[in-house]
């Protein structure tokens, strides 16, 4: 694997002393990588515990090849992130790596393992996320980055009252983004669909805008980084990929630095070892906030990875293979592709911006792939109006943009307006949308409805269902139903949302989203956020013919952990080991629980007898927390609403943690009650005469 266009360039940007070496290495194979949540230190126990002493007893090929046992990676905190180097021609010659593969399937499908390239991990570190933070991936997908942040927002509480705003730009990743997302079950995830450049700004009724705390710029790149597992990537390289990307890279920073607050913090990310991506994006966006963002010294974080400093001055090779110091060297920068920008700034610039503080990953230094990561803080508001620059850059890429030349925006602070004359119509966005951009400055009468105030709503992206509303709004019976027949007191019901309109009697779906989330849709009256997909599915409605059911809903399995603080009816807790029986059927007679229940605190048959027909939760203590599953109790049977895939991955979950289930007792035989015989009275035999 070769590419002597890109060896060529590179020799100019990695160490002399280290070129060979780096090149040597991105033609070996990249080992596979793992994460553990950190909510999830059961399994990397499990891991240690059980796994490594069996792996380390396998041998291949009659003794000649030994596995590679899998191996903590030496910088990741509490070793949870691990690497090895088990190809999938060893797992099919092996019966027991057969089993170790399915066992990280398992816990990557419960949501418990991630599967990541190590420098795609490190990112999230610098940003330091609390469970109150709006954070923002601008571009998500394919979610392995998002999942951790979503990690550390839940890391504390399983309800924050922040959110991951998950983007991205291609409407078919982001679907798929939505199915990496939910396997975490949490409300605190939104994913929409925009050009990242042009991610909307949302502003509550007084004009405030709703910024975020933290921000992940991720952005697209040439990928360069990634040789070692994409091969194929050696042939196609060209100095155009990193060159086509470079305005695009600034654009989302900017957009991504205009919706930071102040005092937050952005990482600017990519797989790429190409400058003109790197330190020239930085240094691009340094120059247009015009001191409004100061790049970070990281050095003391992570303190076993190896980094190298980001660079001062680079070079640059033009479309025309042709590599140049400076922009004035090139005589037609337009058939070059080349801007300004991309070039490397003064050496007094480039001390002042500290470019040092950029951190660039080498394949070499500890088995990797490339990466480059910066961390941007925010530390006054902008002085310019970044979607003015985008529309110069729009109408001249090559144009050298001048902070100076952009209005201030003041981060959506804007002066109190007078007040204004009223006008005796009806306002048509406050009587469709219950709120109004406006405010009490708007000239139109905000006209409360007969029902009360309008359903909070937001746009939909999902092709063709009706927008998310506020359940409490358009129908504040089913909540005060659900109140009922669970028991919940103190649950946040102004946080449930259904797709289905006002018009519809029983919604079919109920979603359960965080604070922050509400407070997003609640200012997107004007339906500017694209919304894939939010919250976690709390509620499913149920055809059910017995009037005794107040609400005719179930609790979904994926809301179950998260409802079970909240209710204080219809919860049931049971033994481990009547948890482990109740999963052998999905359904079960109620007067045969007796002879699965070994092990519960009450008795779980005389708990099921004390509640009505419906759907309930039981659920057990285990590792430190607990397991449940949603069940619905009918007249005479039990029945389980959890999928087969989540079964089969409790019952094995629970084998590897208190050995397999135990036998059921066989039902009595019904007593056989013997009658007496009856005496039979003697006769004398009858003599029949011919």
């Amino acid at each position: 694997m070769t590419n002597e266009t890109l060896e060529q360039y590179y020799r100019t940007v990695w160490p002399e002393d280290e070129y060979d070496e780096i090149l040597a290495c991105l033609q070996t194979t990249l080992p596979t990588t793992f994460r553990i949540g950190a909510n999830h230190s059961q399994v990397r126990d499990q891991l240690e515990n059980e796994w490594l002493p069996k792996l380390a007893k396998i041998s291949l090929d009659g003794g000649e090849t030994m596995i590679t046992k899998p191996k903590p990676l030496t910088w990741y905190p509490d070793r949870l992130a691990w690497h090895m180097e088990i190809t999938k021609r060893q797992v099919k010659k092996d019966p027991l790596l057969k089993d170790f593969h399915e066992f990280l399937k398992r816990e990557t499908d419960q949501g418990h393992i991630s599967r990541q390239e190590a420098v795609s991990m490190i990112p999230v570190f610098f940003l330091d996320i609390e469970g109150n933070h709006k954070v923002l991936d601008m571009c998500a997908a394919p979610g392995m980055k998002t999942t951790q942040l979503l990690e550390n927002l839940t890391l504390d509480t399983d309800e924050p009252p922040g959110v991951v705003m998950a983007n991205d730009t291609d409407r078919n990743r982001a679907f798929m983004l939505v199915h990496t997302l939910k396997r975490l079950r949490t409300p605190a995830f939104m994913v929409v669909h925009h050009d990242a450049r042009h991610i909307p700004t949302l502003k509550t009724t007084d004009k405030k805008e709703i910024l975020f705390d933290r921000v992940l710029c991720d952005v697209p790149c040439s990928g360069d980084g990634t040789l070692r597992k994409s091969p194929d990537a050696w042939a196609k390289w060209t100095p155009t990929g990193g060159l086509n990307l470079h305005k695009i890279q600034v654009g989302i920073g900017m957009r991504g630095a205009s919706l930071l607050k102040v005092g937050g913090s952005m990482v600017y990310s990519t797989c790429s070892f190409n400058p003109v991506e790197n330190e020239a994006g930085v240094a691009e966006l340094l120059r247009l906030s015009n001191g409004c963002l100061e790049l970070q010294d990281m050095s003391d974080r992570l303190p076993d990875l190896k980094r190298a400093p980001g660079m001062h001055s680079w070079k640059i090779m033009g479309k025309d293979r042709v590599i140049y110091d400076k922009f004035e060297d090139c005589a037609d920068p337009r058939e070059a592709m080349l801007m300004p920008s991309m070039f490397s700034p003064s050496a007094e610039d480039a001390k002042a911006m500290h470019l040092e503080r950029c951190m660039r990953l080498v394949p070499s230094h500890q088995d990797t792939g490339g990466f480059f990561v910066a961390v941007l803080k925010k530390v006054k508001p902008f002085n310019m109006n970044p979607t003015k620059v985008q529309m110069v850059l729009a109408k001249d890429p090559f144009a050298t943009v001048d902070p100076s030349m952009a209005e201030a925006d003041g981060d959506g602070e804007e002066e109190e307006q007078p007040a204004v004359e009223k006008s005796d119509d009806i306002c048509k966005i406050y009587e469709k949308f219950g709120r109004c951009k406006y405010g009490a400055n708007c000239k139109f009468q905000h006209k409360e409805s007969e029902d009360g105030d309008k359903p909070l709503k937001a746009k939909s992206d999902t092709g063709g269902e009706e927008a998310l509303t506020q359940l409490s709004a358009s129908h504040s019976d089913v909540v005060e139903k659900l109140q009922r027949q669970f028991g919940l007191e103190d649950f946040p019901a102004d946080q449930l949302f259904t797709r289905s309109s006002a018009d519809t009697a029983l919604p079919r779906n109920i979603y359960y989203v965080s604070e922050a989330i509400k407070e997003m849709i609640s200012c997107d009256f004007r339906g500017r956020l694209h919304v894939i997909n939010c919250g976690v599915k709390a509620f499913e409605r149920v055809e059910l013919k017995d009037p005794v059911v107040i609400a005719p809903y179930r609790v979904c399995q994926e809301m179950t952990k998260t409802l079970l603080p909240h209710m204080k009816k219809r919860k049931l807790k049971c033994g481990i080991r009547c948890f482990q029986n109740l999963l052998t059927r999905n359904n079960h007679e109620v007067s045969s629980i007796t002879r699965l229940d070994t092990d519960s605190p009450e008795p779980l048959l005389q708990q099921l007898e004390a509640v009505d027909v419906g759907t309930l939760i039981i659920y057990a203590d285990h590792n430190g927390g607990v397991i449940a599953m949603s069940c619905f109790k009918g007249k005479e049977k039990l029945q389980l609403y959890v999928g087969k895939d989540e079964t089969e991955a409790l019952k094995a979950q629970l084998t590897e943690a208190v050995g397999p289930a135990e036998p059921i007792k066989p039902a009595p035989e019904p007593e056989v009650v013997v009658e007496p015989a009856v005496a039979m009275e003697e006769k004398e035999p009858t003599h029949v005469t011919f």
